[in-house]
């Protein structure tokens, strides 16, 4: 998926992962990561932000990336945290 991004044009493409005590959070991190070192992006600590799977810790790991960029790699929240979030925000709002 970061990949995909990448190729559509996107430079910042954050990651919410989940606890890092799960597998399944380290994987799916460890993918972003090395795709996009790939690339050559680096900087990556401040596109990165962990949640807890919940509906609450997705909105607001959301809401904190959104404010540092434009595209938004959703790995572990529900989709309706982004829907609310979305509908949310002004118009304006760059996504």
């Amino acid at each position: 998926a970061a990949g995909h991004l990448i190729e559509q044009g996107y430079q910042k493409i954050g990651i919410i992962s989940g606890p890092g005590e799960w597998w399944e959070a380290c994987e799916r991190e460890l993918g972003w990561r090395e795709i996009l070192l790939q690339r050559g992006r680096n900087n990556l600590e401040r596109f990165r932000v962990h949640g807890d799977w919940t509906a609450a810790s997705g909105y607001s790991a959301m809401l904190e990336l959104l404010d540092r960029m434009a595209a938004v790699l959703r790995l572990t929240i529900w989709p309706s945290s982004v829907l609310t979030i979305y509908q949310n925000l002004p118009i304006s709002r760059p996504l």
